[in-house]
């Protein structure tokens, strides 16, 4: 249980006559949300009763602006809870909280709810989670009976996208799992808010279908997931709904369609749309129309019985035809330290971007085919560059030293062709630069590849 904050002060208002009654003036603080919380009421138990005596009861809702107000409150103490739905929707419950009410008092009270660090901390194992993270949280549920599904698992994916200075931009996948409890709940942590999550609950060899969702600035989101039973009619549920834009005019011809089923129609002209022998379980509906953003919401279906859905276009948008740019850094050779110098003063082959990309090479190895000094061998999966020089035979050959910028590697296969810059090949160590020709495997030639501009610990331009 997560408790509130509860701020109480008394009103420094003339003292009332002896036994008169007390109020309470107060306000809802969202600390989830950093809002004043409307939509929910507050419950007030008159605490301390005799026994036999019936205890009072108040219940007050909050208004729009997160305020509530009670008067006529015999003296005495009150615990107060707070009832919201979507604190409720979240699996987070608030033990009550005594407040003293005064005779002939006002009692100002302030209750303020858990923040995301308060909220992450209680219920996620490794405590809070670091900024622009959150958690998602729910139930998975069995389609057929709405029973919970204790060991169920939940998948969360998304993916990473950022720029690495040498390797340019990169991108990987995310993966989150958490197991449901014996009541089918189960708990997220640590995922991104700002980026499309795709979840996905498992039991055994069943699934849900996949469902896009976006935690937002409030860090937490909800997510129930409906498990279709292995012994359910696979399809047995309806779904009806209406599509709005943001001023609440319903929309007529809008494209509707339930993702990763075959149910795909448009609204009708009082913007209404409806879909019979659907799945159970947890889907997500699509609804698309020129002019706006696509809208995806997640849905659960239960057999024999229909959901009501109501989907707003509210983000306008303006699509341009699809523009594409192709953009090709031109590498200048000057670059790469020393490589004119030894183009122009040693006896060897050269190559630079255009000469090795008119060879069109599928493999680094075609890019030295035909380079004197150098064969290449067929090993059954790839092939290999040997030197035609030193002693070779059927089960020695004579295998050239190869850098790749300017680190030792054993391996020509796992270079590709698109990042070569520039090569250099000499057919003896003689003929090669100091740096280079070090070591026995030398004497078999040396192969020099270059990859970006200076090679690795230079710096370019």
């Amino acid at each position: 249980m997560l408790r509130a904050i509860l701020l109480v002060g008394i009103a420094t208002s003339a003292a009332g006559a002896q036994g008169a009654p007390g109020s309470i003036v107060g306000s809802v603080v969202d600390s989830l949300h950093v809002r004043t919380l409307s939509g929910g009421s507050v419950v007030l138990t008159q605490q301390g009763t005799p026994t036999g005596t019936a205890a009072a009861v108040v219940a007050v809702p909050t208004t729009a602006d997160g305020l509530f107000s009670v008067d006529s409150l015999p003296a005495g103490r009150y615990a107060a809870a707070l009832a919201v739905p979507e604190l409720d929707s979240l699996g987070i419950a608030l033990a009550p909280l005594a407040v003293d009410v005064v005779s002939g008092r006002p009692t100002r009270v302030t209750i303020a709810l858990p923040s995301l660090t308060t909220v992450t901390g209680q219920s996620c194992p490794t405590g809070s989670v670091a900024l622009k993270r959150g958690m998602i949280v729910g139930r998975v549920l069995d389609g057929s009976t709405g029973q919970p599904l204790a060991g169920a698992r939940v998948v969360v994916q998304w993916t990473d996208v950022w720029f690495d200075q040498a390797k340019g931009i990169r991108q990987a996948v995310r993966v989150r799992y958490s197991a449901a409890t014996k009541g089918g709940v189960f708990r997220v942590c640590d995922v991104p808010t700002i980026l499309t999550l795709l979840t996905q609950a498992q039991v055994g060899e069943r699934s849900s279908p996949a469902v896009d969702l976006q935690l937002g600035p409030s860090g937490i989101a909800r997510q129930d997931f409906t498990v279709a039973s292995e012994s359910a009619a696979p399809q047995s549920a309806t779904l009806v709904g209406k599509v709005r834009n943001a001023d609440g005019q319903l929309l007529p011809n809008v494209d509707v369609a339930v993702l990763a089923t075959p149910a795909i129609g448009r609204t009708t002209a009082a913007g209404e749309f409806k879909f019979d022998h659907l799945p159970t379980g947890t889907l997500t509906v699509e609804a698309r129309q020129i002019g706006y953003l696509p809208e995806r919401v997640p849905i659960r279906l239960v057999a024999d019985s229909a959901r009501t859905v109501t989907i707003t276009l509210a983000r306008r948008t303006e699509v341009l035809d699809s523009i594409i740019v192709y953009a090709k850094k031109k590498y200048d050779l000057s670059e790469i330290k020393g490589f004119d110098d030894r183009r122009h003063h040693l006896h060897g082959t050269f190559l630079d971007s255009a000469q090795i990309a008119d060879r069109v090479p599928v493999e680094a190895t075609d890019v030295l085919r035909d380079i004197p000094g150098i064969e290449l061998d067929w090993t059954g999966s790839d092939y290999v560059i040997t030197s035609t020089r030193g002693t070779k035979s059927a089960t020695q050959t004579c295998s050239p030293t190869l850098y790749v910028d300017n680190i030792n590697v054993q391996d020509i296969n796992w270079v590709e062709p698109a990042d070569m810059k520039a090569v250099e090949v000499y057919a003896s160590p003689i003929d090669a630069p100091a740096e280079f020709a070090k070591g026995r495997g030398s004497a078999c030639g040396i192969v020099v590849i270059w990859t970006r501009p200076g090679g690795t610990g230079a710096t370019s331009k």
